[in-house]
């Protein structure tokens, strides 16, 4: 379901819905799983090293939240994915555990998984389809239920190398038929994307499959595999020339006086950048789960507003490792990095050479190749934990069963009802206030969720239009109260105090300079309204610091002009 469900009630029609049936089906899945312990009066507790480290993790990630420096945003996740918080870890990993102690022992389950993941593909690739029919071209960068091309390629990287797995596996001649029709909606759909990321990761994925398949077993499917190879070329053909156009333009970055002017993976770099000093300054426990957004202005490299993309605002690093970096410390990607280590050592170093673990080895290849250019959207996060649980249940693991008494088991049920109810409650003024912001409604909007700086912030500026400046003023704190890491809100409450208090206007705007020292647009701010309240001589230094921040920025230099 997570793959195909998105709607346009709240602000962001994909992500947010994805992450809140998530949370829907972990609560009704967990209240089915108690009900079946209560019948059972036990809990059976498979003993594996992944499970001894994603509770490891969990732990490390609740260290890394208690001293976050932006705590809303480390629980829920930033306010514009909601996804990403110890509250969605928390969720992926409570269906990683049901998963395990329910399936542990029925093997049966990687088929039935997989079946329904290559089913759901077929909904999100032919919805894709439908959208490059509808606007009659193949130029535009395909989402599908995705709402992010990336997004849609990380997760066709991830089941394309299944669904060649399960054609080659397929005696089934009607079956294998669907699957190769489903496999060329796939590539071609991959293609539709132009994700170059997810491109280098089934390549990737393709060429381990054909290393570790046995030269027999090649032989044998030799015409299945020379037609995969033909569809996947027919798939790429109608895509040639766009793809030779980014390889050209954006992978082959312009440059210009040494400074890099254009291309996705220069502007990735300045992230990459900003991201590792972040982790330097703060190395054991990070800032906090989901504070990228507030904790890597402070460390931006200037030369970033040479890029044609210079006002883009970095909520995550694009890197998956370095965002755990940055964001919950060198222990918790210790520890991530052991979780890869002993899923890959389970799927592809053990004695029986399985073939289902090698295709969850090769799909969890695909996914970290991806991920090395960007970051886990809600699918690609959820796949994440169930193929570690899959990996858990192939294998033959020490299972101990624990009996519960009634009392114990009541309190268990007690506390976690308790939780649930609260979540429930949480969730539903934030997903109801999400809706209230999109329709413009914000006095709703920051009355079911006063947390979010942003509907504040914007709730300010409106009161400021419409002269309502006591109002305006109230809000516009209120932002910087839910949120004192965020530039804009001071650079709101600068335009709120304009004309009523230059000292706070001015001392708004330098709290915003020094939270976001590389960000021009500040300077120029502030040259403006040095100008305004006649400082002509300041006004000067601020808009010399600022062409020194960006050279090439056409509105300060009239303005320098026009003043000298």
């Amino acid at each position: 379901m997570a793959p195909i469900y998105y709607n346009y009630l709240p602000e962001d029609g994909f992500e947010f819905n994805k992450i809140t049936l998530v949370y829907i089906f972990t609560s009704l899945i967990a209240i089915f799983w108690l009900i079946k312990i209560s019948k059972e009066k036990k809990i059976v507790l498979v003993k594996n090293i992944l499970l001894i480290l994603a509770l490891a993790f969990v732990i490390l990630n609740l260290a890394s939240l208690a001293q976050s420096i932006h705590l809303y945003s480390s629980l829920w996740g930033n306010s514009y994915r909601f996804n990403g918080g110890f509250i969605s870890l928390i969720n992926y990993v409570v269906l990683f555990f049901v998963f395990i102690e329910t399936f542990h022992d029925d093997k049966n389950a990687f088929y039935e998984i997989w079946g329904s993941i290559l089913i759901s593909s077929a909904f999100v690739s032919a919805y894709g389809l439908y959208q490059i029919i509808k606007i009659h071209s193949l130029d535009a960068r395909i989402i599908s239920t995705f709402g992010q091309p990336n997004y849609l390629g990380a997760y066709l990287a991830l089941v394309i190398p299944a669904n060649i797995f399960f054609i080659l596996k397929e005696k089934d001649g009607i079956k294998k038929i669907g699957l190769i029709f489903l496999l060329l909606l796939n590539v071609f759909i991959l293609f539709a994307t132009e994700s170059r990321s997810a491109y280098l990761a089934v390549f990737a994925a393709l060429m381990l499959m054909a290393a570790l398949n046995y030269k027999g077993f090649i032989k044998k499917k030799k015409k299945t595999i020379l037609l995969i190879l033909v569809l996947i070329f027919l798939a790429m053909l109608p895509f040639y020339k766009q793809m030779q156009y980014r390889v050209n333009k954006q992978v082959f970055t312009e440059i210009k006086n040494q400074e890099v002017t254009t291309g996705s993976f220069s502007l990735r770099m300045f992230a990459w950048k900003g991201a590792w000093q972040v982790f330097l300054h703060n190395p054991i426990l990070g800032t906090g789960p989901e504070t990228m957004m507030f904790s890597i202005p402070k460390y931006m490299d200037a030369k970033i507003n040479n890029h044609i993309e210079w006002g883009y605002k970095f909520d995550k690093a694009h890197n998956e490792f370095l965002d755990i970096l940055a964001n919950t410390g060198i222990l918790s990607l210790t520890i991530f990095l052991l979780i890869l280590f002993f899923a890959f050592k389970k799927s592809f170093f053990n004695k029986e050479k399985d073939e289902k673990n090698q295709l969850l080895g090769i799909v969890l290849l695909s996914l970290i190749l991806t991920n090395l250019f960007g970051f886990s959207c809600v699918v690609i996060a959820l796949y994440f934990w169930l193929i570690l649980a899959l990996l858990v249940t192939q294998e033959k693991s020490v299972a101990k069963e624990v009996k519960l008494s009634t009392k114990v088991f009541f309190l268990f049920f007690f506390f976690i009802f308790l939780f649930f109810c609260f979540f429930v409650f949480c969730w539903s003024k934030i997903y109801l206030a999400n809706i209230y912001f999109k329709k413009g409604d914000l006095e709703n909007a920051v009355k079911y969720n006063p947390n979010i700086d942003r509907y504040h912030g914007e709730l300010a500026l409106r009161y400021l239009q419409n002269n309502q400046n006591i109002e305006a003023i109230s809000e516009a704190e209120k932002s910087i109260q839910s949120n004192a890491l965020n530039a804009d809100n001071y650079r709101v409450l600068a335009m709120v105090m304009a004309n009523i208090d230059q000292n706070k206007t001015l001392s708004a705007l330098d709290k915003a300079i020094e939270l976001e020292p590389t960000n021009p647009k500040i300077y120029l701010e502030k040259a403006k309204y040095l100008i305004k309240i006649n400082d002509i001589e300041k006004a000067k230094e601020m808009l010399q610091k600022t062409l020194d921040l960006k050279p090439n920025y056409e509105e300060a230099k009239t303005i320098l002009e026009s003043i000298k």
